[in-house]
């Protein structure tokens, strides 16, 4: 096989392949004498690699395959740049590299890749179904340019079309490098097929998601555009009453609340069929007054329980002295709650006559778990509806 003494050039963010064009801008007098070297060797040949780790500083992560290209044309700009054209020809494999110390004059030695034949009627059923992904891949993303079309229109060999592709996917810059360092085309050719389907699927999915974002936000500023239209024809005609304002407030309340979407669901649902009674209607009233219990609710408040029983018996022994029966049997009663992480059983009742210490207990109790600790005198009920509280279609019902 031919061996190659050339110059490389080291690119980043941009990689070339064969059959392709690219085309940089230098800025640095480094960068200027390269080229000038170049062109004096090989017919302007150059080998164009990509760093391994872009984020490498040093020259000594280098890829074993490159492509060879040719410097077509060379302007120098205003702004002391110099743009040059790259014209991507065949991949090689890169024996061994040169002069890696210094950025002005690396050299490589390359030898060239025996490309494999693949049977005609084969490379053309490749060949064919690339061009039908290509029109695909086109038709179905919006952001694709369809320049490609033309590029590839009459290309018939099968590792040209895939080099000539696949720069044109819409794919991250490592997955371009595993497309250059694979030597065989029919595998070339499967991931572009691959990849084609794989962003044709991610597009319709993320497709689908903003119809039905877009459906929601419509469907609510439709909502809103016809109350605030009702709210006008009714200050016109005089009907407009501070019901209106009291619902829009409740409203408001609703979305506010930290509770799950389903517990608002049902709490708008009670609004609106506060909104549509009549205010002479008993039920109103107990509607009314369901919402407002509902709304002043501490919804998803909570404290975390303290778990070490440790130190719930001794904040217990700081309040008070003795008591040991008693306070056993409260950690004993903690720690089975603990390991059956189950509240359901028998509760503790503390009994005994006034003043003996049973609510200051309870509140030590609580303030040991970091509990918040309510205290609910019951003394004086006849009726357990005051604890239970009353069915909705009671008159005067409230809850417990």
């Amino acid at each position: 096989m031919n061996k190659l003494n050339l110059n490389v050039i080291i690119l980043r963010g941009i990689i070339l392949f064969p059959n392709n064009e690219i085309r940089i801008e230098l800025d640095k007098e480094d960068s200027k004498n390269v080229i000038e070297i170049i062109k004096t060797n090989e017919q302007n040949k150059v080998l164009v690699v990509n760093k391994i780790d872009e984020l490498e500083e040093t020259n000594v992560n280098l890829p074993n395959y490159g492509v060879i290209g040719t410097i077509d044309e060379t302007i120098e700009l205003p702004n002391n740049k110099i743009r040059i054209d790259i014209n991507g020809i065949k991949r090689v494999k890169i024996l061994e590299y040169f002069n890696l110390n210094t950025n002005l004059n690396i050299k490589a030695l390359v030898e060239e890749i025996e490309i494999e034949k693949i049977e005609e009627k084969k490379e053309k059923v490749f060949v064919n179904k690339l061009k039908k992904e290509i029109e695909k891949y086109i038709h179905e993303l919006p952001y694709v340019s369809n320049s490609i079309i033309n590029v590839i229109k009459n290309v018939t060999d099968l590792n040209e079309i895939t080099d000539v592709i696949a720069p044109y996917l819409n794919v991250s810059q490592d997955r371009l490098l595993v497309y250059l360092n694979e030597l065989d085309c029919i595998k070339r050719a499967s991931m572009i097929v691959e990849d084609i389907n794989e962003e044709i699927e991610s597009y319709n999915i993320e497709r689908e998601l903003d119809i039905k974002v877009n459906q929601e936000v419509n469907k609510n500023q439709r909502e809103y555009l016809l109350k605030e239209k009702i709210k006008a024809i009714k200050l016109e005609l005089g009907e407009a009453s501070l019901k209106d304002e009291e619902v829009s407030n409740l409203y408001s309340k609703v979305d506010q609340l930290k509770a799950n979407e389903n517990i608002k669901l049902k709490i708008k649902n009670e609004i609106k069929r506060y909104e549509n009674l009549s205010n002479m209607s008993p039920e109103a009233d107990i509607v009314r007054n369901y919402i407002d219990w509902m709304v002043s609710l501490p919804w998803n408040q909570y404290t975390i329980d303290n778990d070490d029983l440790e130190d719930v018996r001794m904040k217990l022994d700081k309040t008070h002295n003795g008591l040991e029966e008693v306070k056993s049997r409260i950690i004993e009663y903690l720690a089975v709650k603990q390991m059956t992480n189950n509240l359901r059983g028998p509760i503790i009742c503390l009994v005994g006559p006034p003043g003996v210490g049973k609510t200051s207990l309870a509140f030590s109790i609580a303030n040991s778990m970091n509990r918040n600790f309510v205290k609910i005198s019951v003394g004086g009920i006849n009726d357990e509806a005051e604890l239970i509280g009353h069915g909705r279609t009671y008159l005067g019902a409230n809850p417990g």
